[in-house]
């Protein structure tokens, strides 16, 4: 078997070289993390690096990582929408497999496994969140080829139901589940910094400041829809608030210059991702009442209209490496409509991103188009969508089919819409009290407070790998108690007013 990928010869983007049988050189990569050379040709990212978040976001937390058979954590980089290629009749397509070089890691990992010292191996998923499908049939198929004992490794992501995934592949067959762990935290796709500007850690306690939301002064814009990379739910969703006429109501992004990671170069393109063409197959999928309104002209009137390919004012000139973490129009709106990452995935999964923290953090109500169910699961971490006090009908949530789902979320986006300023602004002040609440439980999930959420994360996190389980404790997962810890992660009593 010839592999592309050496663990006795591994070399890093600065061309330094890695031996992990080697102690010293194992110690090195656990201590300053490691990027695996090579870029992806499309997006440019490293797809294998080393676990290194003791090195920043969980500093202060370093000493708990200690457990008698050590974790190692590998980072395998798979985007949540999937590589997009072509198949064999030209269309493109999605395949979330992992990719030839991340394969070949594995087998030579496994293959060498024991000249490592004893650990328990963790594939990880960087910040993103795919579906596993494909995934964990390879991985498995790696394991069974050198007969690795699957006690020794975990799964870990941001997926609150990815456990489901490995137990249905493992039930058909007739494999041990592998446990996957849930690391959620999202600080890396938020404007912390100006999060810790709000709320100051003194010994034994946070005193924060919230006279930084204004709720004597009205706001300009009535909603606000953000979208950065497209799909077509999105898609979906900005053609229907056009032709609801939610526009100069709102402030409305959609799919800005990309620049992609570690890239100079920008793609301009985004705007010509949606054509008539592309813009029929969208609503027929997601929205086919619209479609008789649809044509070449109405097409580049709603382009026109919906700013495709441009950036707020005020937000970044592109999005990628330089991140979108602020709120455009200096945050001046009511609700926040958001379509989440994973409404276009066809398998069941909970990745909550940046796109339902920020009107959390910036006292925004919440209008949210993804899968069934996804928003009464949010809610169960504690957080407030405000819906009761602007009158959002959340029954949207559990509709099944997608499509009645999405009618009736721009339903509420619509009706929203129709109500003036004066009353948006007399719904939010009565909403203070849960605004304050969810800026408390963001503000805890900062990654410098002992014993509270980040730190509660990672002694999860050490007790998951530490403690023995077993299949039945897999095979009897329930997403609504994994949610239930994570909430009960946040300890209010740290929080003292100024």
């Amino acid at each position: 078997m010839s592999l592309t990928v050496d663990i006795k010869d591994l070399r890093n983007p600065e061309g330094h070289h890695f031996n992990l049988t080697n102690q010293e050189h194992l110690e090195n990569i656990i201590h300053s993390g490691f990027q695996l050379a090579h870029k992806d040709k499309v997006t440019s990212h490293p797809l294998v690096l080393y676990f290194s978040d003791f090195r920043n976001m969980f500093i202060d937390f370093k000493s708990e990582w200690d457990m008698e058979i050590p974790a190692l954590v590998w980072n395998m980089f798979i985007p949540t929408s999937g590589w997009v290629e072509m198949d064999e009749n030209y269309n493109y397509r999605a395949n979330f497999r992992l990719r030839e070089q991340q394969i070949d890691f594995l087998l030579s990992y496994f293959e060498n496994w024991d000249n490592l010292p004893e650990h328990n191996m963790v594939i990880g998923f960087c910040d993103e969140s795919p579906e596993l499908t494909e995934i964990i049939e390879q991985v498995y198929d790696c394991i069974n080829l050198y007969k690795i004992p699957k006690e020794r490794i975990f799964f870990m992501g941001q997926n609150f139901l990815a456990q489901n995934d490995i137990n249905t592949f493992a039930a058909e067959r007739k494999e041990q589940p592998i446990k996957y762990i849930v690391r959620w935290h999202m600080t890396g796709h938020m404007d912390f910094g100006t999060v810790e500007d709000i709320a100051h850690r003194h010994p034994g306690h946070m005193v924060y400041n919230d006279q930084r939301i204004n709720f004597g002064k009205k706001r300009y814009h009535k909603l606000s829809f953000l979208n950065r990379r497209p799909s077509m739910s999105r898609t979906a969703m900005l053609w229907g608030l056009w032709e609801k006429g939610v526009i100069n109501t709102s402030t409305i992004s959609a799919y800005p210059p990309l620049r992609y990671f570690g890239e100079a170069e920008l793609d301009n393109s985004t705007a010509d991702i949606i054509n008539w063409e592309h813009m029929g197959h969208v609503l027929q999928k997601h929205q086919p009442g619209l479609l008789p309104g649809m044509n070449r002209e109405t097409v580049e009137q709603f382009k026109k209209d919906m700013r495709v390919g441009k950036t707020i004012p005020g937000d970044h000139e592109h999005i990628g490496d330089t991140e979108s973490q602020n709120i455009p129009s200096r945050n001046d709106f009511y609700v926040w409509v958001t379509c989440e990452t994973v409404a276009d995935m066809e398998k069941p999964n909970m990745f909550i991103t940046e796109k339902v923290l920020k009107p959390v953090v910036n006292g925004h109500a919440l209008i949210l188009y993804s899968q069934r169910n996804f928003l009464q699961r949010f809610k169960k971490l504690g957080y407030k969508t405000l819906a009761n006090h602007f009158g959002i009908n959340e029954d949207y949530d559990s509709i099944k089919d997608d499509r009645l789902r999405m009618t009736a979320v721009l339903n509420e986006v619509e009706r929203i819409n129709n109500m003036s300023i004066d009353e948006l602004h007399d719904c939010w002040q009565k909403a203070q009290a849960d605004i304050k609440l969810n800026r408390q439980r963001i503000f805890s999930t900062l990654t410098n407070i002992r014993n509270n959420f980040t730190h509660n994360l990672v002694k999860n996190m050490v007790k998951e790998l530490s403690e023995p389980h077993t299949r039945i404790e897999i095979t009897n997962f329930d997403v609504n108690k994994e949610l239930k810890k994570y909430k009960n992660f946040t300890d209010f009593r740290i929080f003292k007013d100024n």
